[in-house]
This record gives C-alpha cells, sequence and structure tokens, in this order.
C-alpha cells in the first residue's frame, strides 16, 4: 500500500491546479475578447453591406429611369422614321426634327466625348480640343 501523500505534496498539487486553472481563465478570457473583435467586425460588415445596398438600390433606379429615358427617345425616333415611310412630303421637316433630337441631350455629350478622344489619338492637344468645341 501506498503512504497517503504528504500535507506539503497536497500543497504542491493544490498551487499546480490553482496555476493551471488561472491559465484557463486567461485563455478563457483572451478568446472571449476575440470573439468580441469577431463580432464587432461581423456587425461592421454587416452594416457596410446594408449601406451598400441601399446605394446599389439608389443606382439602380436612376440607372431605370436613364434607360426609360433612353427607350422614349428611341420610340420618338423610330415614330419620326415611321412617318417618313409614310409621308414623304414631311421629311425634310422630319429630318430635321430627328436630327435635332439625335444632337439634344446625353447624346450630344456623348459625341464630344468621342470626338475629343478621336482628336486625342489623332495627336491634337486637350487645351486645342476644347477651345475648338467652346
Amino acid at each position: 500500500m501506498s503512504s497517503p501523500p504528504t500535507l506539503e505534496a497536497l500543497d504542491v498539487k493544490i498551487e499546480k491546479t490553482v496555476k493551471e486553472f488561472d491559465d484557463f481563465k486567461q485563455d478563457i478570457k483572451e478568446e472571449m475578447k476575440e470573439i468580441k473583435t469577431s463580432i464587432k467586425d461581423s456587425e461592421k460588415l454587416f452594416n457596410e453591406t446594408i449601406v451598400t445596398m441601399r446605394e446599389s438600390d439608389a443606382s439602380m433606379k436612376e440607372n431605370i429611369k436613364w434607360l426609360t429615358t433612353i427607350a422614349q427617345q428611341q420610340r420618338e425616333e423610330l415614330t419620326l422614321i415611321r412617318e417618313i415611310k409614310v409621308d414623304p412630303k414631311n421629311s425634310d421637316d422630319i429630318h430635321t426634327k430627328w436630327y435635332q433630337g439625335f444632337i439634344s441631350g446625353d447624346r450630344k455629350n456623348l459625341w464630344i466625348v468621342v470626338l475629343i478622344l478621336l482628336c486625342a489619338l489623332l495627336g491634337y492637344k486637350a487645351q486645342d480640343i476644347i477651345s475648338f468645341l467652346v
């Protein structure tokens, strides 16, 4: 039979157990900090995603309005083209209306950008191009 542990041996075991318990508590505290940080990061990401979705939704609405406007312009142009085919007497007036519609608004800006790019590719300076257009 083995003899019962001495008081010193029990003290050593208790100190060892207390030290292990303290280490375990410290590990738990660190893991809790990591979990809290992870939760905060996830909340930030979630909130950023919501903001991005709202911005995307607003952008989609703008794109839909823009596409609707373009579709309306195209419908008007097709109507004018049909009128030319039906009544050739008014063709000069209709061509003028079509041309004015073609040059107006966004298309005019698009043509200016295309012309600037073309001139830039041909080697003209941007200042010369802008002064020519203005």
